[in-house]
């Protein structure tokens, strides 16, 4: 569960780095304009901020199906889970570690004369430890925005609650029926100076008073019905969490205050275009007569006047004088950019770039696992030094199996790597068959089969390196967990064990006395519900039966070959009379359908 959290961590992490610099030099270009003698329309810039915090508010990486970044910002791997999974010391780091091991005095001093600073009896910090720290950190102040702004949030509803009284007059309620065109809840809250709209489930309009007079009333209302068609809420809400996720970007939070400033302009454009100018006399009246000592509302709720300062800025938009442009064109082509951006700029953990061509088009699971024929296994295997795909193993429970390999665990978890550098061709979770899976494509024709996993830390169009950390597998009940690996070139199966220079008990090539009979006699390949997924997914195999079927001895033992010895029956966690059978080596369940004889 630790590793889940950490990997989710990571991915936020890159993501959002990722996106920062030119999400960053938008929002620049952005602020320049609105201080640039070009003209636009607020409303141009509400849509800006809109597709800008929806981007920062969902730190997610974009991606699509089989097509990897041309251009990628590498960073380090996250720490690997096992020591000869991924070197994250420098040979430089490594030779500082071992003088001091040797000489701790020395070593020490030297390196203090550099201005390096050592504990007693500590190492240094390795890159992936710092990469922790740092992770913690941000999401530590991510959390605490979060909680800051939607706790003050809370406080500022409940002051509400307490506050305010419903407004019962007939010819204001009149007014709002005719505005909003259905009964939309009205108060009077005294201690607020600005008419407002506020809740995200229950909208609210909260006015200062109740005697406010009803042509002016009719333009505050319509106003906040604005906001309320065009979902501003909505809007100020993204711009909390991206303020919260991007808390260490300053452009972010100037972004966040420029679109409170241009939510507002933009109703005050749809207000007064097309209007007379004694309408936009009036309507400024209304604004100015707002604007007195008070309490503001709260940053989640909209503002009809606002404070002196932003109401300042909307005047000088309302009565500029300057044609404003929609610039729609210009609005599509800011919109594709940042889709653009989010698909081409990103941050991966590997260690080498891949380019387009390099993410060749996997082949389907029934291709990849189809089983060749005799002369498949003659194929060379691949020139390469290849790494152990699970380097915390048994090598007592080794079994060769399908011209692949069954890797067990030798503890509770342990981590899946790449066995070479490619990128990762295809990420399937919870298969029928194979569990939760990936495929690895090496180039030449080559590709590299992980199947059985516990998780997966990888996407798809990933570049990897030797030794990257794939994933893990996960032992429950103390029991340890197998990973199936193949090797494949050109859709054919090399002969995997000699690839990595390792000799198993190899299932395929079963003595007389390693040949088990059927334990139900009814059963057989046809009367197989489920097979055998692995020690923890499903340790053997499920044989269906009627009730009552005699079961027999697959071996002798304490008990003979071929004796019966029970009944088949449906007790326990059962869904049906069947039998579960399994096949134990050192006390570890391998397939026990290899070993069976066919039933005619």
């Amino acid at each position: 569960m630790r590793k889940r959290v950490s990997n989710v961590l990571y991915e936020l992490a890159l993501t959002i780095f990722g996106f920062t610099p030119w999400v960053s030099l938008l929002i620049l270009l952005l602020l320049l304009l609105r201080k640039s003698r070009i003209s636009l329309s607020a409303q141009f810039y509400r849509a800006a901020w809109w597709i800008l915090a929806l981007r920062c508010a969902i730190p997610f990486p974009l991606r699509l199906p089989r097509f990897t970044p041309t251009l990628t910002v590498q960073l380090p791997v996250l720490s690997a889970w096992h020591p000869s999974a991924a070197d994250l010391h420098t040979v430089a780091q490594n030779s500082i570690i071992a003088e001091i091991a040797a000489n701790p005095g020395e070593a020490s001093a030297g390196l203090q004369r550099f201005g390096i600073p050592l504990l007693s009896n500590h190492a240094l910090l390795s890159l992936a430890e710092i990469t922790g720290v740092l992770m913690v950190l941000w999401l530590a102040r991510t959390l605490l925005v979060l909680c800051l702004r939607f706790g003050s949030y809370g406080f500022f509803m409940h002051q509400l609650h307490k506050t305010r009284a419903t407004i019962i007059s007939p010819d204001l309620l009149a007014v709002r029926d005719e505005v909003f065109g259905k009964p939309l809840p009205l108060y009077s809250c005294p201690s607020f100076h600005s008419p407002s709209l506020a809740g995200f489930f229950r909208k609210a309009i909260y006015l200062p008073s109740d005697d406010i007079p009803e042509q002016q009333l009719r333009l505050i209302l319509q106003h906040e019905n604005c906001h309320a068609r065009r979902h501003d809420l909505v809007l100020k809400l993204l711009l909390v969490f991206s303020t919260a996720f991007c808390w260490f970007n300053p452009l972010i939070w100037r972004m966040a205050k420029a679109a409170d400033e241009d939510i507002e302009c933009a109703c005050d454009e749809v207000m007064l275009h097309g209007k007379s100018l004694a309408f936009c006399q009036e309507y400024g009246r209304v604004l100015l007569n707002t604007l007195k000592a008070g309490q503001l509302p709260h940053g989640l709720s909209t503002s009809f006047a606002g404070d002196a300062r932003q109401l300042h800025h909307r005047f000088e938009a309302m009565y500029s004088g300057l044609p404003k442009k929609q610039a729609k064109p210009l609005l599509a082509l800011f919109c594709a950019s940042v889709i653009a951006s989010s698909l081409f700029f990103a941050c991966t953990p590997a260690n080498q770039s891949s380019s387009l061509a390099d993410a060749l088009a996997p082949a389907s699971v029934g291709a990849e696992r189809a089983t060749g024929d005799a002369s498949d296994s003659n194929v060379a295997a691949p020139s390469a030094d290849w790494a152990v795909p699970l380097p915390d193993y048994k090598p007592e429970l080794l079994v060769v199996k399908n011209n692949g390999l069954e890797f067990y665990s030798a503890a509770p978890e342990a981590a899946v790597v790449a066995t070479a550098a490619g990128t990762v061709a295809k990420v399937v979770s919870g298969d029928a068959v194979y569990g939760n899976y990936l495929i690895i494509d090496h180039g030449s024709g080559i590709t590299s089969f992980y199947a059985f996993c516990d998780t997966i830390q990888v996407a798809e169009g990933r570049s990897v390196s030797q030794g990257s950390v794939l994933g893990s597998v996960m032992s429950a009940k103390g029991k340890n967990a197998m990973l199936y690996f193949e090797l494949r070139q050109d859709g054919n199966a090399v002969d995997t064990s000699a690839a990595l220079g390792l000799i198993g008990i190899d299932s395929s090539e079963a003595s007389d006395t390693q040949v088990l009979v059927y334990p139900v006699a009814s059963s057989g390949a046809k009367g197989m519900s489920r097979g055998f997924t692995g020690a923890d997914a499903h340790a053997g195999l499920d044989l269906r039966g009627q009730t009552g079927t005699p079961i027999f001895a697959a071996a002798g033992g304490t008990v003979q070959a071929g004796q019966q010895i029970a009944t088949l029956g449906s007790s326990g966690n059962s869904t049906g009379p069947h039998l579960h059978f399994e096949l134990l080596q050192n006390d570890q369940p391998i397939d026990p359908e290899p070993f069976l004889q066919p039933v005619e």
